[in-house]
C-alpha cells in the first residue's frame, strides 16, 4: 500500500498541486476508486454471472432450480458484492484515518446485513412458487413456514444492525431480550396459538 500511496502522490504532484493539497487529493481519488470498483463488481455480477447461472439452470429438466435460483434471487444476491469489495478495500483506503474506517466499516456492515436478509427473504418467497403459484391446502403449510422464517430473519437482522450501531456483541443484546421475550409471548399468546394451530391444521390436510 505504501508503494501505491507514493506512486499516486507523485502523479498528483505532476499536476502542479502544492504539497498541502496532495494528501487530500490522493485520499479523494482512493475513495472514488473504491466506490467505482464496488459498483463495477456489482454490475459485472448482474450482467455476467446472473445470465450465466440462468442459462445453466434453464438447461436442467428440474423446475425447482428455476424458481429457487430465479433472477430475483440472483439479482438480490449481487447487491451484496459491492459491500464485500468495500470491506476488502477499507484497510487500503482509510489506513491513515482509523475513525473514518470504523464509521465506513459499520455502514458497510449494516448494508451487508440488510442485503443479506433481503436475499434470504426473496429466497424464502421463491418456495411459494414450487406449486406453480397455486395456493392449496398443502401449499398453505409452506406459506405458514415461510412467514415464520421471514419474521425470524427480520428479527435477527434488527438485532445485528442495532449491535453494529451501538458496538455491542449481538449475543449480549439477545441475552438482554430474555425478559422482554417472555413478556411478548404472554401478550401475543393468542396470536402464537392461532399460528401454531393453523400450521397443524394445514399439516393434517396434507
Amino acid at each position: 500500500m505504501e508503494a501505491i500511496k507514493t506512486t499516486l502522490e507523485r502523479l498528483i504532484s505532476l499536476t502542479g498541486l502544492t504539497d498541502d493539497y496532495v494528501p487530500m487529493v490522493r485520499y479523494t481519488i482512493l475513495v472514488i476508486l473504491a466506490f467505482v470498483l464496488a459498483w463495477l463488481a456489482g454490475w459485472l455480477c448482474r450482467r455476467l454471472v446472473v445470465p450465466l447461472l440462468m442459462k445453466v439452470t434453464g438447461k436442467t429438466d428440474a423446475k425447482w432450480d428455476d424458481i429457487i435460483f430465479s433472477e430475483k434471487v440472483l439479482v438480490s444476491a449481487c447487491r451484496i458484492v459491492p459491500a464485500i469489495v468495500i470491506w476488502g478495500l477499507l484497510p487500503l483506503v482509510f489506513f491513515e484515518y482509523p475513525k473514518v474506517a470504523n464509521i465506513v466499516g459499520r455502514l458497510t456492515s449494516i448494508y451487508f446485513t440488510i442485503m443479506m436478509v433481503r436475499t434470504i427473504i426473496v429466497f424464502i418467497d421463491s418456495f411459494k412458487l414450487l406449486d406453480h403459484g397455486a395456493r392449496s391446502s398443502k401449499q398453505q403449510y409452506v406459506y405458514s413456514i415461510c412467514g415464520v422464517l421471514k419474521i425470524l430473519m427480520i428479527f435477527i437482522a434488527a438485532i445485528v444492525v442495532i449491535s453494529i450501531v451501538v458496538d455491542k456483541d449481538p449475543s449480549t443484546l439477545l441475552a438482554g431480550l430474555g425478559a422482554a421475550s417472555a413478556i411478548l409471548m404472554l401478550a401475543f399468546q393468542d396470536t402464537i396459538k392461532g399460528l401454531v394451530a393453523g400450521i397443524r391444521l394445514a399439516s393434517n390436510d396434507m
